[in-house]
């Protein structure tokens, strides 16, 4: 058993994949033929025919898909819907080879009708090469939909050996490579998941031979959205080997939950155990979840079956899921069970949900699930018929029963038809839902025509779920110049009851029931209260319009994360990936015209002021203007707001507080009128001297020379009395 295991971790570290995985896989391409990627080629006219329940409006009669020449890949894919519309990722690496080579990652656009954005900087085909300033090409392990509208891909290339990026791919397909404190390549990644602020990478830590069960450890890097800087940590996987990481999903808060199969000692333990477990923010396991930390995914027997371990999803409300799939599906007219299981938001097995927390539902190998609204989930399954395959979506409610208030019993279905000499069809991914309700389903073909076409497929169906609201109307206020516009509050209506959707300002801010005022999109359900403002314009007597958009309901989709697999798709919900084609309601607001004119204000007359003396005059508080207005004293000062001028000439805002300041006259009984000019508005304060200030004091030559004229004076008076004297004598 020891040689075993070591044998398969030594697979593990120095292949950089899991070597269960690539047996899974090896076993897998003996049934799918993958789908190819190599030069695009423009969109042929003889696409499948599809028929059913579709949205004749996407695409070609609710079809497309993109033509792949050879040789033959397998193609992970991971679609994320953006406001634009849908961005699709191909992360390639050639069938067959352990060590994947000539890699590549592009990044297609398709516009929310689906055709093909060929818009700049995209080439013909709608296509971004992505590549490093070492021309290096890669492998795309999975990809998330950042808050600032870009792509955070896990990436990997055999450059000189495995190693790992964080890219972070914009608009025009640039990328910038993460950087670590030792500016090196990362190591094996094998999970991507966005934690509400950022991103978290899984990588393989190495087995630390100095611990005496050679523990297996786990590295995990973050970066913030917007951050290329990598903070690099070893997770405290309290003395467990996690020897398999079947892949991780963003709770918010910088939290993520982490699917694994462990050991207790690599050395001597044989029993792999499955369990999940939730990361908090300092990169250890949070013991408030499930039973000290430890969430049991060990399978649940249903009728004798056994179902593989696939991944770990989580709805929007943070309640997570352990995926599990039967055998191959799709290769008969028979449906193949998945096997789906729920866990409360504190990581209890939820014995409410279905049968005591358990799913078993027709569900497509390697699909990804759909959460939308209030726990309600979409899931695909699909099966051979003759001349084509059948796929079927299946809404299922809050409580883990099929939802028959949507779709045709809470169902929808198309089939694709054969039109190509055996032509066949693969895969039942949901990417998203659109506004009209309508779910994305993605695929992969093959045929042999022209010696073999390879495309990747795409469908969207028609309406599951009515995400269009009712028309708003809001009260157009006026305010001032540059100050926040508020409405008054208005209702949601018209949307399907039970089924949320998002609601967010295209610039501005909303308030879902008297809640803060935030830019982030919002759930909003029928009923809720909606507030929206927004900055009104600088300019006077001027309208500003912005959009509340309402629709494109929140959706977390999540499928495999984990290199090797076929199919890697994590979109975030938390990017504005829900409004693409939202409803959208004007909120206008107008400016008023410029008011620089104060309310009244007066200034109290101060009598008996030592003369000379410096004196201030009683605060006033400046209202009535919506403009910055100019303040002029003459003979004196103004302080606004704390701060002095002493030149007497200052600018002032609505609810400034200022007060004025002069000396008072040197001579006694003297009034003194300091003059104030507002914008045009003139007023006056007086200031009257009471005795005249005292001998020394001051500054200057007046007083001394007073000193001098009263002696001079008393001299004369005194010489004038004795001439006087000497008359009379």
């Amino acid at each position: 058993m020891t040689f075993n295991i070591f044998h398969r971790i030594a697979i593990n570290l120095e292949r950089g994949a899991m070597s269960r995985h690539f047996q899974s896989l090896k076993k897998k391409s003996r049934l799918l033929v993958f789908a190819a990627v190599g030069t695009l080629a423009p969109l042929t006219s003889n696409a499948a025919t599809v028929s059913g329940d579709v949205d004749p409006g996407f695409g070609q009669s609710g079809y497309q898909e993109r033509v792949h020449s050879e040789p033959a890949f397998r193609n992970p894919q991971a679609l994320v819907e953006s406001m634009r519309g849908i961005d699709y990722a191909q992360g390639l690496d050639r069938e067959g080879i352990f060590y994947p080579h000539n890699q590549s990652l592009s990044l297609s656009g398709l516009l929310p009708n689906g055709t093909v954005d060929t818009e700049a900087p995209r080439n013909g085909f709608g296509e971004l090469l992505i590549q490093d300033g070492r021309d290096r090409e890669f492998e795309l392990l999975g990809i998330v939909m950042g808050r600032d509208n870009k792509r955070y891909a896990a990436l990997r290339t055999q450059d000189n050996g495995p190693a790992g990026y964080l890219g972070i791919i914009g608009a025009d397909g640039a990328i910038e490579l993460s950087t670590n404190a030792s500016a090196e390549d990362l190591g094996t990644i094998l999970a991507i998941a966005g934690t509400g602020n950022g991103v978290a990478l899984l990588a393989n830590g190495g087995i630390h031979r100095s611990d005496p069960n050679f523990d297996i450890f786990i590295d995990v890097y973050r970066a913030n959205y917007g951050s290329t800087a990598l903070e690099r940590e070893t997770i405290d996987t309290r003395g467990q080997s996690w020897y398999e990481i079947f892949g991780a999903v963003g709770l918010g808060d910088d939290r993520f939950a982490v699917l694994v199969s462990e050991l207790d000692d690599l050395a001597s333990d044989d029993t792999f155990e499955t369990l999940a477990y939730v990361v908090g923010p300092d990169n250890r396991i949070d013991t408030r979840y499930g039973n000290n930390g430890v969430i049991d995914a060990m399978p649940i027997e249903h009728s004798g079956d056994t179902f593989d371990v696939e991944y770990i999803a989580a709805d929007l409300q943070g309640r997570l899921y352990v995926v599990r799939s039967g055998n191959p599906q799709g290769g008969t007219e028979n449906f193949t069970p998945g096997h789906i299981t729920r866990y409360a938001a504190n990581g209890e097995l939820d014995t409410g949900w279905a049968s005591q927390g358990v799913l078993v539902a027709p569900m497509a190998r390697n699909a990804a699930l759909l959460f939308f609204g209030e726990g309600r989930m979409l899931v695909p399954h699909h099966f051979r018929t003759n001349g084509g395959r059948q796929y079927v979506v299946t809404a299922y409610s809050g409580d883990g029963s099929v939802d028959t208030s949507v779709g045709n019993s809470g169902q929808l279905t198309f089939v694709l038809t054969n039109d190509q000499p055996n032509e066949q069809h693969y895969g039942a991914q949901i990417a998203s839902i659109g506004s009209s309700g309508g779910a994305l389903v993605t695929g992969h073909k093959t045929d042999d025509a022209n010696g073999g076409t390879h495309a990747d497929w795409f469908v969207r169906t028609g309406p599951l779920v009515d995400l269009s609201a009712d028309p708003v109307s809001f009260d157009q206020p006026t305010v001032d110049p540059g100050t926040q516009a508020e409405s008054t509050a208005v209702t949601v209506s018209g949307l399907q009851d039970g089924v949320a959707a998002f609601a967010q300002m295209d610039s501005g801010e909303v308030s879902v029931n008297g809640g803060e005022f935030v830019s982030e999109p919002q759930l909003v359900s029928n009923g809720d209260s909606i507030r929206v403002r927004h900055v009104a314009s600088p300019s006077p007597t001027t309208d500003k319009t912005t959009f509340l958009r309402i629709g494109g309901t929140p959706i977390r989709a999540t499928g495999k994360q984990t290199r090797g697999f076929r199919f890697v798709q994590h979109a975030n919900y938390q990017g504005g990936a829900g409004l693409a084609n939202a409803d959208e309601f004007p909120f206008t607001s107008t400016t008023t015209a410029i008011d620089t004119e104060i309310d009244p204000i007066s200034f109290d007359a101060v009598t008996g002021v030592t003369g000379g003396q410096e004196v201030f005059s009683n605060t006033q508080t400046i209202t009535g203007i919506n403009a910055t207005a100019t303040i002029t004293v003459t003979d004196g000062g103004v302080v606004v707001n704390g701060t002095r001028f002493s030149s007497g000439v200052a600018n002032l805002d609505e609810g400034d507080v200022i007060r004025l300041f002069t000396n008072a006259a040197r001579t006694a009984d003297t009034q003194k009128l300091v003059d104030v000019s507002i914008s045009g508005v003139v007023l006056q304060w007086s200031v009257t001297s009471g005795e005249a200030a005292p001998s020394g004091g001051g500054s200057g030559s007046l007083p001394l020379l007073s000193l001098v004229l009263g002696l001079i004076a008393a001299i004369r008076l005194r010489g004038a009395a004795r001439l006087s004297d000497g008359a009379k004598a």
